[in-house]
């Protein structure tokens, strides 16, 4: 889900392709296993993309920067929204990816609180930068960008074996357990605390939601589009 909150209009977009919204489709996989290099595959994927631009997709998110590089050239009316995956988190960074002409940039899950920063690499780019505000990942987590490679091979038919266990959110969840302070220091935003990023220039927010509820997904988006929530803290 994304929350915009630019000028008067704030709503929360879910992009479907129907009732007059907009679709942007994931192809953010922080690692393909080099897949994308070998002809074959590569051929597949442009098939891909030529089908998503044939269903009038509006953007894709990409974390792969030879991915980017293939959508940017071959189509330039398919907007590119940068993954956190693709770890953006200094000017340099930010000021590449805005060079390729991408619609926005996910900030790396982490920086989220270094308003300081955030200020200067929006005001050295033209395009918008995005951050996800209910992530409850621990703070600095030095397990990040393993975890960014372990989910996006889930998604992938690479080995034989399904593999179900995460070693990383098991381990996450273990320090938030032993230490429950990781949980109040992890890389979250109240909804009653986003005026502090659009003083900054930050319109657009993140909302990760992964294998959550209907219920879930529109309470916490009600929340983030009004900028507060009363109620009780619930997962489902």
């Amino acid at each position: 889900l994304t929350v915009d909150r630019t000028g008067d209009r704030r709503c929360c977009t879910s992009w479907p392709i129907v009732h007059g919204k907009k679709f942007n489709y994931l192809v953010n996989a922080a690692c393909m296993g080099n897949i994308e290099y070998t002809g074959k595959k590569l051929n597949q994927i442009i098939e891909q993309f030529d089908w998503l631009v044939s269903a009038q997709v509006d953007m894709v998110t990409l974390a792969n920067p030879v991915l980017i590089d293939l959508c940017r050239k071959r189509y330039p009316n398919l907007k590119i929204s940068v993954s956190s995956f693709a770890m953006v988190d200094s000017i340099e960074a930010a000021k590449f990816y805005n060079s390729l002409g991408v619609h926005e940039i996910t900030v790396r899950n982490g920086i989220e609180r270094d308003f300081r920063l955030l200020e200067k690499m929006q005001a050295a780019i033209s395009c918008n930068l995005q951050v996800m505000v209910n992530q409850v990942c621990l703070y600095h987590c030095p397990y990040q960008q393993y975890h960014n490679n372990v989910i996006s091979h889930m998604s992938q038919y690479t080995v034989d074996e399904k593999i179900s266990t995460n070693y990383c959110t098991l381990h996450c969840l273990l320090q938030k357990y032993r230490e429950p302070e990781n949980l109040l220091r992890s890389t979250w935003c109240r909804p009653e605390d986003l005026h502090f990023y659009e003083e900054i220039g930050i319109q657009k927010y993140k909302l990760t939601d992964r294998n959550k509820s209907s219920s879930w997904l529109l309470r916490t988006a009600d929340a983030y589009c009004s900028g507060k929530y009363e109620g009780i803290c619930q997962k489902f």
